[in-house]
């Protein structure tokens, strides 16, 4: 069990035989972390897949969470004087409702808010 303590008295007869407990503990700390195979998370995460999509291939798609990038005007609307058609929208709700518990928008220009996202309401939105 590792959350037992080691017994003063083993740990006082160990040293007067001349076994280092520090340098056996460090060499056993440093073996566990060498057999590790390395970028290994916990089972539960390793599991979770990842789908990367477009906006119209993500159509019929569902997930607890997505993340939609690149969410700047430059991205979402295709018209570059900045008229939002109907197209437009579409993508964006098909973006939205594939979520089933949070959507994460992230964009890409800190210096101006996405106009498709002045459409949702405030109180929905937090911004970091």
């Amino acid at each position: 069990d590792r959350n037992k303590k080691v017994d003063p008295q083993l740990a006082m007869l160990l040293t007067e035989v001349g076994v280092d407990v520090y340098g056996q503990a460090t060499e056993s700390l440093r073996d566990w972390l060498t057999d590790r195979p390395r970028g290994t998370a916990e089972p539960g995460i390793r599991q979770v897949p990842i789908r990367i999509s477009t906006f119209q291939g993500a159509k019929g798609l569902a997930a607890d969470y997505v993340f939609v990038t690149h969410f700047d005007d430059r991205f979402c609307i295709e018209d570059k004087a900045g008229c939002v058609a109907d197209q437009d929208v579409c993508r964006f709700l098909v973006a939205l409702t594939r979520a089933r518990r949070r959507v994460y928008v992230l964009s890409t220009d800190s210096t101006r808010t996405p106009t498709l996202l002045s459409w949702i309401d405030p109180g929905c939105v937090h911004q970091l």
